[in-house]
């Protein structure tokens, strides 16, 4: 079962997720998101609790236990498109943010929550929730306490607050044995959602971008410009 967390006053209207071409071939492929290990995840503090930060040192073997418990899928969550939520800024080319999905908001919390993950025996107690993230500032607070939440998974250093996050997670009473797991949503042919080309890319690798999804019977049918194409003009210059 589900479970709603931290519920926004106000929805924006869409839950956008950025892909390689590699990650956007394995979704069209298989109708399948992915759900990595929190301690996959680059950033060192995630599923950091309060307790950590009181300790003059964080007991990173126990911060990393708390992380193997946490399978975690992001999304930005987001009405208006910006230049701010696509970022290009990758060492390897082939792991630039070249496509995004689109879906509703409330439609893909439904895609989700309707589908599960078999974990077998070893993960006997598994929670499930989704949510926004909430930002929260824990550098140099001399107020920690205040700042306490009962979901880890669901609280980020709010320099972060730019990235406006909402969270699908699985939190297990035991570590996860594998580094992540995909969940079937459904047919990609069937399930309502748009994707997008990146408009900051280069004119060749944004062209090349195009007719790849084209080239694709799914991608060709659920491609939509994005709203910065107008203004950008990527497959002119």
């Amino acid at each position: 079962m589900w479970e709603e967390y931290n519920k926004p006053k106000k929805e924006n209207r869409f839950l956008i997720r950025f892909y390689t071409k590699e990650r956007l071939d394995q979704f069209l492929n298989s109708g399948r998101i992915w759900f990595p290990r929190a301690d996959t995840f680059g950033d060192k503090m995630e599923c950091v609790g309060i307790n950590d930060l009181k300790n003059t040192t964080v007991n990173l073997k126990n911060l990393e236990s708390r992380k193997q418990r946490h399978l975690i899928s992001c999304w930005h969550n987001s009405t208006k498109e910006s230049i701010a939520m696509w970022d290009t800024s990758f060492k390897r080319k082939e792991d630039q943010r070249v496509y995004a999905l689109r879906f509703q908001y409330q439609e893909l919390i439904d895609y989700v929550t309707k589908s599960d993950i078999d974990f077998g025996t070893k993960n006997n107690i598994v929670k499930r929730h989704y949510g926004r993230v909430v930002y929260k500032n824990l550098i140099g607070s001399r107020e920690l306490d205040q700042n306490r939440m009962r979901r880890v998974a669901f609280r980020k250093e709010s320099a972060f607050r730019y990235e406006q996050e909402f969270r699908f997670v699985f939190q297990s009473d035991s570590v996860f044995q594998e580094r992540g797991y995909s969940l079937f949503i459904g047919d990609p042919s069937e399930l309502n959602y748009e994707i997008l080309v990146n408009p900051l890319l280069e004119h060749d690798d944004y062209n090349k971008c195009l007719i790849d999804l084209r080239s694709n019977i799914v991608g060709r049918v659920k491609h939509k410009d994005s709203t910065l194409v107008k203004w950008l003009k990527p497959s002119q210059w």
